[in-house]
C-alpha cells in the first residue's frame, strides 16, 4: 500500500484502490484522495494484471481505473471486477478522442462514473474537490443493481426522421447521473421517428464527453441527437445532450422556445434555474424524467413543474445504481410515479401522441 496508508486510521472509512500506468498520476490521485478525512488509498497498480491480483487481495470499497493501460486494458479489468469482485468503479482517464469511445463502453460495462485526469493547467484544488465528490457519490452505488446493456445497433440514414423545424408543445427533460447512462441507452434509441416532442437529456458529466455522447446516440436513434449549444431552438423530433457545467435557461419569443447557455460555469442551483425557466416560459406540456444519480437540486424546480401540471417520473428506485437523489425527491412527494426504462419509453410515446411504437 502507499506509504501514507500503511495502517488505516479508524476514521478513514472509504477504502480506495488506484489503477494507472503513470507513477506520477498514481501519486497525484493518491494525494488528492487522501486529503479527505474519510478516504484512504489502500493500494495502487501500474497495469491491469497487477490491478486484478491486488483488488482480489485487498477488496477495496471503490476502484479508480485508467482506461488505456499496457498488458490488460482498463475495459478488461472492469469486466473482471464486475464478475469476480463487484464494487463501484470510477473511470479516471484522459479526454482525448481515442479514449472517449472506451469511456462510454466502460459506463455500459458497469463503471458508475468517470472524471478526467487532473491537469496542471487547471485549478488543482477544484479538480481535487470534483474527484473526491465523484468518488464519494460513486461509493454509494448499489452494484448489485447493475445490468450490462447491449449497445443498440447503428441505424441507416433511411430509418431516421426528417429534421423538423416545427416548434413543439411537448418537452421532455431527462436528468441523469452516475448509473444513469445505461438507462439512457435503454430509452433514447427506443423512441420513434414520429416523436412529437423535444427531449433534453442532461447528464452529470464532463463537457468534453457531450459531443461523443451525442454522436453515439445519434447513430443509434431514429431522430436527430445533437449536443446542446447556445440559442438552440426547441423543435419536434430532436434530442439535445447537455450537462450542468453551464447554466441553461429557456425563453420563449413569438411562440418559439429557445435554450440560452451562460458562458460561466454553473452554480449549484443550475437544475432549479433551468426547470424554473421552463415552468415560467414554456407554454406546452412538460415531462421530467429522473434517472439513477440524477441532479434534483433543492427540489424547487421540480415543485414549480408540478404546480403547472407537469409530470415527473423517476426510474424505479429499486433498479438504480445511485438511488439517493431520487429517494430525496420521492420522499418530498414531487415524483408522480416510478417505473422501469421500458415503461418510461411507453409513457413518452403515449404523452407525445407519436404515431407508432418502434420494433426492437
Amino acid at each position: 500500500p502507499p506509504d501514507n496508508c500503511q495502517a488505516i486510521p479508524e476514521h478513514k472509512s472509504l477504502r480506495v484502490f488506484v489503477v494507472d500506468d503513470s507513477s506520477m498520476m498514481r501519486k497525484i490521485l493518491t494525494d488528492m484522495l487522501t486529503s479527505d478525512k474519510d478516504i484512504c488509498v489502500v493500494g495502487t497498480a501500474k497495469n491491469g494484471e497487477e490491478a486484478l491480483k491486488k483488488i482480489q487481495e485487498l477488496r477495496p470499497d471503490i476502484v479508480t481505473l485508467d482506461v488505456n493501460m499496457p498488458l490488460i486494458g482498463g475495459g478488461t479489468v472492469l469486466k473482471h471486477v464486475m464478475i469476480k469482485n463487484p464494487c463501484p468503479v470510477v473511470i479516471v482517464s484522459s479526454t482525448y478522442d481515442d479514449t472517449q469511445a472506451n469511456t462510454l463502453d466502460s459506463l455500459r460495462f458497469g463503471a458508475v462514473d468517470f472524471i478526467s485526469k487532473p491537469v496542471k493547467s487547471r485549478n488543482m484544488k477544484e479538480q481535487q474537490r470534483r474527484l473526491i465528490d465523484k468518488v464519494k457519490l460513486a461509493a454509494k452505488a448499489k452494484i448489485s443493481n447493475f445490468r450490462r446493456v447491449r449497445s443498440p445497433k447503428i441505424l441507416s440514414e433511411e430509418t431516421k426522421s426528417t429534421d423538423s423545424q416545427n416548434p413543439c408543445d411537448f418537452l421532455v427533460v431527462c436528468s441523469s447521473g452516475p448509473g444513469g447512462y445505461s438507462e439512457l441507452v435503454k430509452i433514447i434509441p427506443r423512441l420513434p421517428a414520429s416523436l412529437n416532442a423535444c427531449m433534453i437529456a442532461v447528464q452529470r458529466t464532463l463537457q468534453s464527453i457531450i459531443l461523443p455522447l451525442a454522436d453515439y446516440f445519434s447513430k443509434r436513434s431514429r431522430f436527430n441527437v445533437l449536443p446542446m449549444h447556445d440559442h438552440v431552438q426547441i423543435t419536434c423530433g430532436r434530442c439535445y445532450i447537455a450537462t450542468y457545467n453551464f447554466s441553461m435557461k429557456l425563453r420563449t419569443q413569438k411562440e418559439i422556445s429557445f435554450i440560452d447557455m451562460d458562458d460561466g460555469i454553473s452554480d449549484n442551483n443550475a437544475f432549479d434555474l433551468f426547470l424554473n425557466s421552463i415552468a415560467e416560459f414554456f407554454t406546452g406540456q412538460v415531462l421530467v424524467l429522473l434517472l439513477s444519480g440524477a441532479e434534483v437540486g433543492s427540489l424547487d424546480g421540480l415543485r414549480n413543474i408540478q404546480k403547472r401540471n407537469g409530470r415527473i417520473i423517476a426510474q424505479q428506485v429499486t433498479s438504480c445504481m445511485v438511488p439517493n437523489p431520487l429517494e430525496k425527491a420521492i420522499q418530498s412527494k414531487v415524483v408522480d410515479s416510478e417505473m422501469p426504462a421500458e415503461e418510461i419509453v411507453r409513457r413518452i410515446i403515449y404523452y407525445s401522441g407519436a404515431k407508432e411504437f418502434p420494433k426492437k
